[in-house]
């Protein structure tokens, strides 16, 4: 019987959807073994957890530095924004169970402590979503959905039953 060849498409493209994860008292987080999956098959191995807009954050793939060089017509933008993002953040890596350890003053600046958090994957950054932040930003979501899919489907989006 013949392989299959692998999809690598489905490899390259980050896990959709939010999925829980725990962090224990000592500020490790457990990963969903989708995101293990993928990170695992990505070519930038390298993560670097922040806050950024409010939010914990891991930047995956090479997206910090990405990121980071959008602000280059501003240094001093750029230089105040890596300074407070270092401050807080720094890098990180998955440990043999699968678990990454978040800096401490990360956790302390977003008020993070043992508690299960909504993570997404979305354009490789990872966003930590503690649960009261992810009900609301839910509820915000919700509150226009029928009109934005209104507006996404005069744009093209939609599928025509």
């Amino acid at each position: 019987m013949q392989e299959r060849p692998a999809n690598t498409a489905a490899i390259q493209r980050a896990p959709r959807g939010t999925y829980p994860a725990r962090l224990d008292a000592g500020g490790r987080l457990k990963m969903p073994a989708k995101y293990v999956e993928h990170l695992q098959n990505i070519e930038d191995k390298s993560l670097y957890a922040t806050i950024f807009n409010g939010l914990p954050r891991i930047f995956t793939n090479g997206s910090w530095e990405r990121n980071l060089a959008r602000l280059d017509n501003d240094p001093a933008l750029k230089k105040r924004i890596a300074f407070y993002c270092d401050s807080v953040g720094g890098d990180v890596e998955l440990d043999k169970q699968d678990r990454l350890t978040l800096p401490p003053r990360l956790r302390e600046e977003a008020k993070l402590g043992e508690q299960t958090l909504r993570l997404r994957f979305y354009q490789d950054i990872i966003t930590l979503y503690p649960e009261s932040v992810y009900e609301s930003e839910c509820a915000e979501v919700r509150s226009t959905m029928e009109a934005d899919q209104q507006r996404a489907s005069s744009m093209g989006m939609g599928i025509d039953l």
